[in-house]
């Protein structure tokens, strides 16, 4: 899909518009055909630096290791972007939280799976009204155009972030602290038991 924008870009389909390929952190090695990033004479897309050791070890070595992203990167990263495409990620999420336009992108035929929204563990998040859903590659400028025009929507990125609100409660005590609490309830009733 990078070949897609990288060409879309160059073809003036989708415009005013440089791409930041952030591999996706539990990647692996390449996959059958797939050729590496660097192999490739890109124009308008750049790996994000914070990824490029990481992917450069997989590719070389495909050890299958999970990368533990600093999310305090993420968050700068995705305060600077203007918007974000990716399949089903929770890069799409925390987008949201961040009032940051979204395109999920996945064709229904993809390698050999056939996807439709219903089936898929994101079907809450892909029936947002206000999240683009992209299952074909026919349809795949037209909704980065579509995407692009959303970027400078205020009224649109607080609708995102109000729409982060049912995946995430920004106001609800830390993960950690709620994880004790679930953990205390458990031994407290096997105890009594």
């Amino acid at each position: 899909y990078l070949r897609l924008l990288e060409a879309g870009i160059e073809k003036g389909l989708i415009t005013n518009c440089h791409v930041i390929y952030r591999p996706h952190p539990w990647r692996g090695g390449l996959g059958d055909g797939e050729e590496d990033f660097y192999s490739i004479k890109w124009k308008h897309i750049t790996m994000d630096p914070f990824m490029e050791e990481y992917y450069q070890k997989e590719v070389k070595c495909d050890e299958g290791h999970v990368f533990m992203v600093d999310y305090a990167i993420s968050n700068k990263l995705l305060t600077l972007v203007d918007a974000v495409i990716s399949p089903l990620s929770t890069m799409l999420i925390e987008s949201l939280i961040k009032g940051k336009p979204v395109l999920a992108f996945f064709p229904e035929r993809h390698h050999d799976v056939i996807f439709s929204v219903g089936q898929v563990h994101f079907a809450d998040f892909l029936a947002i009204p206000d999240v683009n859903v992209c299952l074909r590659e026919e349809d795949f400028y037209p909704a980065c155009q579509k995407l692009l025009a959303q970027t400078d929507d205020e009224a649109l990125a607080e609708k995102l972030k109000q729409h982060a609100d049912y995946f995430v409660d920004m106001d609800a005590p830390h993960y950690g602290h709620r994880l004790k609490l679930l953990v205390d309830r458990v031994t407290h009733s096997h105890l009594t038991l």
